[in-house]
């Protein structure tokens, strides 16, 4: 073998130089790789809760998307009831003319359920959009729609050509919030054109006018209001195959819930709490670790079933029993059902300082309460409405639910029959 310097040399740049750089060159690709996908995924949010008027105006200058407008369907832009006459030789969009029949239901026509949540007036609007929510649309559509005044609906989002089309779920769950967030951007450009206050040509003299008998029910046709309309714009993803689910998961359990709220004295359309909650997942676990159907806290879980043993926090029964004896401890603090069941969600202490502060009288108080300094937000305020839309959709399920399903699948979920054995079924 060689010796001396030279060979010292090609010893240093085998072992040492060599691998550096390869090392570096990785790294380099690996940087210029995580940047890419940063910038793909970069601010992509599925919630407009507020835009300060700064950024608005900032916002409504910018050219629009065109590819990911396409995933658009326009509330404003619904076909006259021509085009629903079957033989016509027209098309409609199932997602804006499809009739609903959450109209004609909320009014629960056969009494199916209880007398105590029969819809008050000032709910149904409320109630009639979750019931769209849990009924017409599934988890790849998103409803785009005014978070204070869920009559104002701008139109919806369909993901469905998208994760068609994608081979991985994942790679189409972050290409669609990256479109949801250039549409609900483009969305504000048009708002702002029609409010007059944008510099963007991009509406016609029709959509401007629609446009236009949209915002009038929401008091923000004018610049100074502007700011507050563009900010309290929404996205809400639909849930009509969850719900389907919940109903399939529900047809066992739901029987031994109704004998537990019996045995409590209970009326047992609170069994229908769950179907708001986790959709009858005995799985289900919240981002702040509540568990099982009837999602308890850890701290609930230990007060009211088992100090120690963790295995039973989650099972369906124990939670049973434990949120019957919650319900009925509520309820005897509370004016009424409505208020207890959304202290369920919000909390009871926060619900009986709402209602001393604001001398509320009824549940549905709650709901229409000023947006500043309740501390219930979105979630609290709508929780009432969730539960009675739920209630009248699992009420009339097979009239609902029967033209989504082939004849297959809806004797297995409503009929529990099928061409599958019962323990396929079951599993």
């Amino acid at each position: 073998r060689k010796k001396g310097p030279s060979r010292y040399w090609q010893r240093t740049f085998y072992w040492c130089v060599r691998p550096s750089l390869a090392i570096t060159i990785l790294l380099l690709l690996l940087i210029v790789a995580s940047n890419q996908f940063l910038m793909e995924t970069k601010g992509a949010v599925i919630e407009s809760s507020s835009t300060p008027a700064a950024t608005v105006k900032n916002e409504i200058n910018d050219p629009p998307t065109e590819t990911a407008w396409e995933y658009f369907r326009p509330g404003w832009n619904k076909s006259g009831s021509w085009n629903l006459i079957p033989g016509n030789g027209k098309t409609y969009d199932t997602l804006t003319d499809t009739p609903s029949l959450s109209r004609s239901l909320v009014e629960d026509p056969e009494n199916r359920v209880d007398n105590e949540f029969h819809v008050p007036a000032s709910l149904k609007s409320r109630v009639i959009f979750w019931m769209d929510v849990y009924s017409r649309y599934n988890s790849k559509v998103r409803i785009v729609h005014d978070r204070n005044n869920l009559d104002i609906i701008y139109g919806y989002i369909d993901f469905q050509p998208l994760y068609q089309q994608a081979n991985q779920a994942a790679a189409a769950d972050i290409r669609a919030k990256s479109i949801e967030k250039q549409i609900l951007k483009d969305l504000k450009l048009r708002i702002s054109e029609t409010l007059g206050i944008s510099k963007t040509t991009l509406l016609k003299d029709d959509e401007r006018e629609n446009i236009h008998a949209l915002l009038s029910r929401a008091g923000g046709l004018n610049a100074k209001g502007a700011p507050w309309l563009l900010g309290s714009i929404r996205t809400q993803s639909g849930q009509s195959d969850m719900f389907l689910s919940a109903i399939y998961r529900s047809r066992h359990l739901l029987p031994h819930i109704e004998s537990v709220f019996r045995q409590s004295e209970l009326p047992v359309g609170r069994a229908r709490i769950p179907f708001v909650e986790s959709s009858f997942n005995v799985l289900a676990q919240s981002k702040i670790g509540a568990v099982g159907i009837w999602q308890f806290t850890p701290d609930t879980a230990k007060e009211l079933i088992h100090a120690d043993k963790e295995d039973l926090w989650a099972e369906p029964l124990q939670q049973t029993k434990s949120a019957a004896r919650m319900l009925r401890r509520y309820r005897d603090v509370l004016p009424d059902w409505g208020s207890t069941i959304t202290a369920y969600n919000s909390g009871v202490g926060r619900i009986r300082k709402l209602i001393k502060k604001h001398a509320i009288k009824k549940a549905e108080d709650l709901a229409n309460l000023p947006n500043s300094g309740t501390g219930l937000g979105f979630a609290g305020k709508n929780f009432y409405s969730e539960f009675l839309a739920a209630n009248l959709v699992e009420a009339y399920k097979e009239a609902i639910f029967r033209q989504l399903l082939t004849p297959t699948e809806f004797s297995l979920v409503f009929r529990k029959k099928g061409l599958l054995p019962k323990q396929t079924c079951d599993l």
